[in-house]
Parts: C-alpha cells; structure tokens; sequence
C-alpha cells in the first residue's frame, strides 16, 4: 500500500509540474539544491536546466545579495 502511494504522490507531482505554465516551479533535495524544475523556470529565468540542477536558491539572487546557508534556511521556513 505505501509503495502504491508513493507512486501515486510521484504522479501526482510530476502532473503538477508539467502542467503549470504560468509560475515557475522547483523541488529541492534535503540539502537545498535544486533537483528539478518546470519548463516556466526556463522560460521566466532564461536558465537551462544543467545552469540550475544541483545548485541552491542563492543561484536567483545578486552576488552581493547571496548569503551562505539561505537555502537551507529558507527550507526550514518552509
């Protein structure tokens, strides 16, 4: 039952993610990079998908902006 739910809960994320066009969206892994992203990412950021994967939120602010460790702060808050 629970194999069948994580299927399920995988589908269901992967239904979401392809079909929003009109805000990006992105899922992190547990250490805050970036592990995939929706095609309205590319579009809005003008990033490709191998500028992003495994980099951290930091990657959308202004170097000077960029903090240590706000990625993972910014996943505690979530």
């Amino acid at each position: 039952a629970g194999e069948r739910r994580l299927k399920q809960a995988d589908a269901w994320f992967s239904a979401i993610m392809t079909g929003v066009n009109d805000f990006a969206l992105l899922s992190l892994d547990a250490r805050g990079r970036i592990n995939s992203w929706n095609e309205s990412g590319v579009r809005q950021t003008g990033f490709a998908d191998r500028e992003v994967m495994g980099r951290t939120l930091n990657l959308f602010y202004m170097p000077e902006d960029a903090i240590e460790g706000r990625a993972l702060e910014q996943i505690e808050h979530a």
